[in-house]
């Protein structure tokens, strides 16, 4: 099956409405975090769409954490997919509390320069609180876009941590339950389940060569996102 997607507008209307009822958007630029060139043309319409919006645009530079913020999103997020090492995450936390660090797991973390970089998810979760964030999205690379439902031992390892954990990687609207129990501050859900499928309807279009990926943040905590 290729590879599948919907209007902006279309698919915030469908998660965000009172069937499905998503807290928030998290916007992932593929562009700018495989290329370093976000699209900022792109991203400043939809981010104006709505007011909830955490935004990955592929950091590499506290220059990126700058522009985040200049189109007036929710969250900024750091990955550690396009981070050039840890170093990065302090400079950005001497600037801003509104960053949340992103960690990509394989069988290890995944950096863009592992050298020298802790690679495994204690470790790196350790350096995180240390610098003194207290929020932190884990993803498991393993099951994104695999529509199995999040690892229950990922997802376990995941929420040991003594900080306000987000997980995603695989994650469907029947996890949301198991997670609330584990501990989870809220859930990064894959943009396409079959739930969300079902309320964009049977028509389907491939994705533009401007990649926008959208993942609907589900809180599994009686909250709503925070929203500064």
């Amino acid at each position: 099956m290729g590879r599948v997607g919907a209007p902006f507008e279309r698919y915030w209307n469908a998660v965000g409405g009172r069937r499905y009822n998503a807290s928030g958007i998290l916007l992932m630029d593929l562009s700018g975090m495989r290329e370093s060139k976000p699209n900022f043309k792109v991203l400043k319409d939809l981010v104006r769409k709505k007011e909830n919006v955490w935004l990955d645009i592929g950091m590499r530079s506290v220059q990126d954490l700058f522009d985040s913020f200049a189109m007036e999103v929710s969250k900024a997020i750091a990955s550690t997919l396009t981070a050039t090492g840890i170093g990065m995450f302090r400079d950005v936390f001497e600037l801003s509390d509104q960053c949340i660090p992103c960690v990509y797991v394989d069988d290890e973390v995944k950096w863009a320069r592992p050298n020298g970089n802790p690679l495994s998810l204690k470790e790196t979760v350790r350096a995180m609180n240390d610098i003194g964030y207290r929020e932190v999205a884990i993803i498991d690379l393993r099951r994104l876009g695999s529509r199995q439902g999040v690892s229950r031992d990922f997802a376990s390892e995941a929420l040991g941590f003594d900080m306000d954990v987000f997980v995603g990687g695989g994650v469907m609207e029947t996890d949301i339950e198991f997670l609330r129990q584990a501990g989870a501050a809220g859930a990064l859900l894959d943009p396409h389940t079959p739930v969300i499928r079902d309320l964009l309807g049977s028509e389907e279009r491939p994705l533009p060569t401007e990649d926008i990926r959208s993942e609907p943040v589900r809180t599994t905590r009686p909250r709503e996102l925070p929203c500064d």
